[in-house]
């Protein structure tokens, strides 16, 4: 038995997704912002407006840093500049000697403004020439609304950055394998010349909100409180990023909630949608729907559908009886199927005269025409 498939429909009618509130009544955020793994954003609040970030300032200063190519395990001597810097979270010493790793680990972590300093020096040779590499990295990743005027993020003329753009690169730093890991990780040793000091991560949803890999932290007087973070759950991540809040971490759990109501059980295939059509042999065909309806935490642009049908069919296959399934897929991976039923009884279909029969019918019709006429002559 031949079976040949023909996939009828290039996609599948995608139901409208539930839109649900955002939570304007809790948000403290000044600007605020969520975006899914797609670089779509879910809602916004004055996500353009340029505002002071604080220390959300590191995520560039450590991508700079590999940018311009330091090695992570490369050592770094701490300058008389950068250890009278000041602020933030692990103090260093002039003549402090740590590696690009650890020193990724202090800024990332605990904040240190002394380490976004001495790796600002190492990296570029001054800050000045850093800050510029900052600014044109920026620049690269599309992040135009923003401008840096130091590696450490302190309250500075000049320095300010969007919500829009702090998502942008929070979303590039964590496509970087070390430096997602840093700030994922909850606490860090690192030996300084003054002994092991352990660094806490200052991200107060890591390990207390679900699925949470990240990502910074920020307070100064005039950015008031400040947090970008992120969370994966069921194969999604969203970024949120809170600038000016009261409470950065109660506004990001909001967000986060918000975007995954968003999100969730999005309807991929409807029951009864037409999947495929089967042919048995030269003798009929089948058109084949879906089973069940299938929701999933994807988007439409994400999936692709696959139709694969039983080797066995019989003539008598009836409507509703299984004739197969359907797949589906995201990022090349199937994340749900449903049965493949059949739309209606098999139809099977005479098939279509040849030319050679046409003239033999005719020389059958005449020969029983001229038989019938001999034997009316002859009773």
């Amino acid at each position: 038995m031949i079976i040949s498939l023909f996939l009828l429909a290039s996609g599948f009618p995608w139901a409208r997704r539930a839109t649900a509130q955002p939570p304007l009544d809790r948000l403290t955020c000044r600007a605020c912002i969520v975006v899914d793994d797609t670089g779509a954003t879910l809602w916004a609040r004055r996500a353009q407006a340029p505002l002071a970030n604080a220390s959300t300032t590191k995520m560039l200063t450590a991508l700079t840093v590999l940018e311009l190519g330091a090695r992570a395990q490369r050592e770094v001597v701490v300058s008389k500049h950068a250890a009278v810097t000041g602020g933030g979270g692990f103090d260093l010493v002039a003549g402090d000697v740590l590696s690009v790793e650890e020193l990724l680990y202090a800024l990332l972590l605990s904040s240190s403004n002394d380490a976004s300093v001495a790796l600002a020096e190492h990296a570029a040779g001054s800050e000045s020439a850093f800050v510029g590499a900052m600014n044109s990295l920026a620049l690269h990743l599309g992040a135009r609304g923003s401008h840096f005027a130091t590696p450490h993020g302190l309250d500075t003329p000049g320095h300010s950055a969007t919500a829009s753009d702090l998502a942008i690169i929070g979303a590039e730093l964590l496509r970087h394998p070390l430096l997602a890991r840093i700030v994922g990780t909850k606490h860090r040793n690192v030996a300084g010349n003054g002994g092991t000091e352990k660094l806490l991560n200052s991200n107060p949803l890591l390990g207390t909100y679900r699925g949470t890999v990240g990502i910074k932290t920020g307070f100064t007087d005039k950015a008031g409180d400040v947090l970008v973070a992120a969370a994966r759950r069921h194969g999604r991540i969203l970024m949120v990023v809170a600038m000016r809040s009261r409470n950065a971490a109660a506004d990001a759990r909001a967000l986060l909630a918000y975007g995954w109501a968003r999100l969730a059980r999005s309807l991929l295939l409807r029951a009864g949608e037409t999947v495929g059509e089967v042919t048995v042999g030269n003798g009929g065909s089948v058109v084949a729907v879906a089973g069940d309806s299938v929701r999933g935490w994807a988007t439409p642009e994400e999936v692709s559908s696959r139709f694969v049908a039983l080797k066995d069919l019989s003539a008598g296959t009836a409507a509703g009886e299984p004739v197969g399934r359907v797949d589906v897929y995201r990022a090349g991976r199937r994340i749900a199927s449903a049965p493949a039923l059949s739309a209606a009884s098999l139809r099977v279909f005479a098939p279509e005269p040849t030319r050679a029969g046409e003239m033999l019918g005719a020389v059958l019709e005449n020969a029983f025409r001229i038989a019938s006429l001999m034997g009316a002559a002859h009773p």
